[in-house]
Parts: C-alpha cells; structure tokens; sequence
C-alpha cells in the first residue's frame, strides 16, 4: 500500500492496513496526527518525530463459571484475570491530531514527510 498526499483536510481521521506488505505513506511536514502503528511481523519507520505515549496492559476479569474453552483446561481454572498485551505503538506528531492508524500483518511500516 503505497500513498502520498500532497495536502490533508484538517481534523479528518484515516486508516491505512493491509495484511501482506508494507503500508509506505508520505505526508506533508506540517502533518499533525495522534497515531497507532501495528505491524506483527515487521518494522516501523518515520521521518517525524513520534512522541511515543505509553500504554499498560490491559487486564480482564473473567467468570470462569461461564468460560467453556476446555482446550486451555487446568491453566483458565486457576487464573481470575487474563492479561492482554497490545503490540500497537501509541503516539503524536506535530502536538496531535485527529486519528492516524497504520496497520500490516506481514510487512513494514514507513510514514514519510514531503
């Protein structure tokens, strides 16, 4: 997936994902965006300064008397709570703005500036 802009109508929010391949996206330096960047299997890339906010893991409580999963058996029995680790990268450039998503399965991430 490959995109260049040459300029943005402010405050409209985007996503860009594909599952095989690198999402290579080029933007005007004035770009302002609060963005989430996943990739499984690859690496992300930026020509902006990324301020990087930091995210806990989420924790979820679980009712075990409805869980019906058998196939984790013993292990779900003993724990009340499932700790989930999000693998998306969570920042700003230019201060923020609307929301940015740039997601892959199996490649790398690259956000430009013109």
């Amino acid at each position: 997936l490959k995109v260049t802009f040459v300029s943005l109508t402010p405050d409209k929010p985007m996503s860009f994902s594909t599952w095989n391949g690198d999402v290579d996206i080029t933007l005007p330096g004035s770009f302002k965006a609060d963005v989430k960047m996943s990739s499984e299997q690859g690496d992300i890339y930026s020509d902006f300064d990324v301020q990087i906010k930091a995210q806990p893991p989420q924790t979820q409580e679980e009712d075990q008397a409805q869980d019906e999963d058998e196939s984790r058996g013993d292990r779900r029995e003993r724990a009340r709570y499932r700790i989930r680790f999000d693998k998306t990268i969570y920042g700003s450039i230019n201060g923020g703005g609307p929301d940015f998503t740039f997601k892959t399965f199996n490649g790398d991430i690259y956000i430009r500036k013109k």
